[in-house]
């Protein structure tokens, strides 16, 4: 009855009030038909509410005015440009390099054979030529005392004339009874010592002493150039030197010299006991090269001048200038 008296004098309201207060109402009162209520007046009040909105006509929108803001210009202030400092980047080759065969390493023979031979030639020494002649003196290019082999020389020159006197005087003074084919044999022998006499004898006389580069212009316009003196020794080794003087085209070596080499020095034990066994091990064979060197022509170089008809000897151990001075001035073939 309480619930129905409520209800009837909540419909001049509206639905959605009437649902709340009579809601309210019933909760207070802890009725069960709250929940009966509820769920029909929520039904009708949805409906009620989407009729309502269907019914309501749609409110005109009004645009709202657009008021431009006011643009305000930023002053540009420029940056100030620091250069960046280029690094150069490295080159990646794109292809791989593919690696060499190995070869064994040549035996010394074989590294000799394969050493490049240096033709000599006018262009190769052209440099050499002109700056010596651009000097104000002469030059010393060689430079070489053969008193060992003089003095070798002149001691077989003397041991032949006395054996070749004593042959003739065995042979003039010859005691009764011998036979005439042993005096004829000893005339032979004395021949055959009189020619080594003489050989021994003018052996040292075409040794050249020294050579000097001499600068000259052919003409006043020419480049600069130099004639060679060669100083050789007289039929006399105490006379004065025998003076030559030739353009480099009219001078030939008789053979290349050997390439300038640094000698390999042996070690010397240290200690006298030491260093007086070394020298009695090594020195018969120093003495015996020594005298191979000197009376042999292992180390004698012929020179040929287009002036002189006997030409002269050099020996390849008396360089002042360059080591090999002469080799890289003059050639091995005649010009002439």
């Amino acid at each position: 009855m309480i619930s129905t008296s409520i209800f009837a004098s909540l419909r001049p309201f509206p639905a959605r009030a009437q649902f709340r207060v009579a809601g309210r109402c019933l909760v207070a009162l802890g009725s069960p038909t709250y929940v009966r209520y509820a769920s029909h007046k929520s039904s009708k009040a949805m409906k009620a509410m989407k009729s309502l909105k269907k019914a309501e006509p749609a409110k005109p929108s009004v645009p709202k005015p657009s008021v431009p803001k006011p643009s305000v210009p930023k002053p540009s202030v420029p940056k100030p440009s620091v250069p960046k400092p280029s690094v150069p980047k490295p080159k990646t080759s794109a292809t791989v390099p593919k690696a060499k065969a190995t070869r064994p390493a040549p035996t010394k023979e074989a590294a000799k054979s394969q050493e490049p031979s240096v033709a000599i030639t006018p262009e190769s020494y052209i440099l050499l030529e002109q700056q010596l002649g651009s000097k104000a003196g002469p030059t010393v290019l060689y430079r070489k005392s053969h008193w060992k082999l003089v003095l070798g020389c002149y001691a077989m020159t003397a041991t032949g004339i006395w054996a070749g006197l004593d042959y003739y005087y065995v042979n003039i003074m010859a005691p009764v009874g011998v036979p005439s084919w042993v005096t004829w044999t000893h005339y032979v022998g004395v021949f055959f010592i009189s020619i080594g006499v003489v050989i021994t004898f003018m052996y040292p006389a075409r040794m050249i002493r020294s050579i000097h580069a001499i600068p000259y212009r052919p003409t006043p316009e020419s480049l600069p150039s130099i004639k060679l003196q060669i100083q050789s020794n007289n039929i006399l080794s105490f006379l004065p030197a025998i003076k030559t003087e030739a353009p480099l085209n009219e001078i030939c070596l008789g053979r290349k010299l050997s390439p300038s080499r640094q000698p390999v020095q042996e070690e010397i034990p240290e200690g006298a006991f030491a260093k007086f066994t070394h020298a009695l091990s090594t020195g018969p064979s120093r003495i015996f090269y020594s005298l191979k060197s000197t009376l042999t022509k292992e180390r004698i170089v012929p020179v040929t001048v287009k002036s002189s008809y006997l030409g002269f000897k050099l020996r390849d151990d008396g360089w002042q200038w360059e080591r090999r001075g002469l080799d890289r001035l003059i050639g091995t073939d005649k010009k002439w």
